[in-house]
């Protein structure tokens, strides 16, 4: 009787998240002006825009990947579990709601019923935000050491502004891993962290690491891509260059930034304070826009696969 209680609460909290989620999509995309697309000048680019969607909604899938062969090596199954891929594009959804935090939730909910446990699901998610903020880091520094990217002191002081979010993330990580050592005791706290990540061997991290950084790579890609059309500059390496380093700082600020629905604002004020100065204000806030429109549409097409997909790995599972 219990079981079936949860079972019905964990599918209203699910089903809630979902629809609250498409709701701020929904609101999201309705304050995006996006009339500078719709005229004649830009129709062909209308329909460029179609593959790029397509582009993204795969690099999506491809994170999902990531994390079913992460779940899978953390709960040391025998197989890489693939239903575990269309359970993480549904929770990416939960994303787009505030706080920046119900797609976590989502990954919990949905991975409960599939008989992980939140200590497991957790360390995944630890996981996933270590490699993705490193990946990210390690392209700041090589932007900034191999001299391809300064950040503007505009974009410095806003990052300044957000420093009491630095603060209270620091302080609160370090009081977690305090409350833990101090309940497991450290010789405890240790072998248990060990047990957990014990089947994620150094080949399968660095080849998750290789994954995850496709995504800077094809995001960066299509920043630039963006920029060359609405400016008309020829193709330029070190502008290339620029676009990928720069969009892993703005990725980064807008993705640690609680309260921010999926980043939306942080990152597009932050590409604009980046370009502005190469490609003029309006350039780098319609490409800042359009790549917005991309990752949205991206993320709810993945939001589709995941239902395809969900069938197409039962069906797998049951002839094996």
């Amino acid at each position: 009787m219990k079981t079936k209680k949860s079972n019905i609460i964990i599918s209203i909290a699910g089903y809630s998240i979902l629809i609250l989620s498409f709701g701020f999509i929904i609101y999201s995309l309705k304050n995006i002006d996006l009339k500078f697309l719709f005229t004649e000048k830009h129709i062909p680019f209308l329909f460029f825009l179609i593959p790029l969607f397509l582009l993204y909604s795969g690099v999506v899938l491809l994170l999902a990947v990531n994390f079913s062969v992460t779940m899978s090596r953390i709960n040391k199954d025998k197989k890489i579990n693939l239903l575990i891929v269309p359970g993480y594009l549904k929770a990416n959804i939960g994303k787009y709601l505030p706080t920046n935090l119900f797609h976590f939730a989502g990954r919990h909910i949905l991975f409960n019923t599939m008989g992980y446990e939140n200590k497991k699901i957790l360390a995944g998610n630890i996981i996933e935000f270590i490699i993705l903020i490193g990946i990210s880091l390690l392209l700041l520094l090589t932007g900034i050491l191999g001299g391809f990217i300064s950040i503007p002191q505009a974009a410095f002081d806003m990052i300044l502004r957000n420093r009491i979010l630095f603060t209270v993330i620091i302080t609160a990580a370090v009081l977690i891993i305090i409350i833990l050592l101090i309940k497991f005791r450290i010789k405890n706290f240790i072998a248990r962290v060990t047990s957990l990540l014990s089947g994620l061997k150094p080949g399968i991290v660095l080849l998750l690491v290789l994954s995850y950084s496709v995504f800077f790579i094809v995001s960066g890609t299509m920043l630039y891509s963006i920029l060359t059309y609405f400016s008309g500059i020829p193709f330029s390496m070190k502008d290339l260059l620029y676009a990928l380093f720069s969009f892993s700082v703005c990725w980064q600020i807008g993705f640690i930034s609680p309260g921010v629905p999926g980043g939306i604002g942080v990152r597009e004020a932050l590409l604009l304070l980046f370009f502005k100065d190469f490609y003029g204000e309006t350039i780098a806030f319609y490409s800042g826009i359009v790549l917005r429109l991309i990752t949205i549409s991206g993320d709810v097409i993945a939001f589709f696969y995941a239902f395809l997909l969900n069938k197409l790995f039962r069906n797998i599972r049951t002839e094996q």
